[in-house]
């Protein structure tokens, strides 16, 4: 790995999210509670994040306290002459302040070996605490050992997590922690740390982070949202490995529907 070419890569990531920060003010364009409507034609200023508005920025009337979603797309890892093609599935629903997930892939290739394959399946679970600008999502997630060819070690792992996003007026700061409890003893447990800021542009929420593991792993990432419509929407996730231990990088991009 060339350590000149990344450093460059990670700096410039970075820049990319403060950029789109100051184009936004130049544009005159505010939007204090994320929901991705302007200021100024904002009818609810006060919104909460994470609820769906309508044109006027208030919260869009829902029938029911459960709703659900799906995402499905590709993903690509190379580094340390591996790499692989993988589809992934997810499908999660949120009660009230409940969040559940699974998720699960499918190699379409995997260099090592040579073939598809499925991978390990994940069931993710977290609650919402607020107060008031600070959001904190204490959760957990189990690894089902559902990888075949020897694509895992076929053993559960569970990994408890907390998240805590405070957001001041158009900007977001969050700090993730996750400790990997693993089933099979031939691997340490493991812990992962992301720092990052994000910032919303009307319809496009994107954010970078700088992420490291217990087994010295460093990464720098991207991860953005673009809502088509309030029912569809892109996810696009992007690491770059920043030391000889870390993979080279890692792309996917998936479509999201709301149900």
């Amino acid at each position: 790995m060339i350590i000149n070419t990344k450093t460059f890569l990670s700096l410039f990531m970075l820049g990319l999210v403060l950029s789109l920060v100051f184009f936004s003010k130049s544009i005159a364009f505010q939007d204090s509670d994320l929901d991705g409507v302007e200021d100024k034609v904002d009818l609810c200023p006060n919104t909460p994040f994470d609820l769906l508005v309508d044109s006027s920025g208030c919260p869009v009337k829902k029938d029911k306290d459960t709703n659900f979603y799906i995402a499905t797309g590709f993903g690509y890892t190379d580094g340390n002459g591996y790499y692989n093609y993988l589809w992934n599935f997810s499908i999660g629903m949120i009660y009230k302040k409940l969040s559940l997930s699974l998720s699960t892939n499918y190699y379409l290739y995997d260099s090592v070996i040579d073939k598809t394959a499925l991978g390990d399946t994940y069931i993710y679970a977290s609650y919402t605490f607020n107060i008031k600008s600070l959001y904190l999502y204490p959760g957990i997630t189990l690894k089902i050992p559902t990888a075949t060819d020897n694509l895992g070690d076929g053993e559960f792992d569970y990994a408890p997590s907390f998240y805590a996003d405070y957001i001041y007026k158009s900007l977001d700061f969050f700090i993730y922690y996750g400790f990997v409890f693993r089933g099979d003893n031939q691997f340490e447990d493991t812990y992962t740390t992301s720092l990052g800021v994000g910032y919303q542009l009307r319809k496009l929420y994107i954010s970078g982070s700088y992420d490291f593991t217990g087994d010295n792993n460093r990464y720098v990432s991207i991860f953005s949202i673009y809502n088509i419509t309030s029912k569809y929407y892109l996810l696009l996730n992007y690491s770059y490995g920043l030391n000889q231990e870390s993979i080279d990088q890692f792309i996917s991009l998936k479509l999201g529907v709301r149900l």
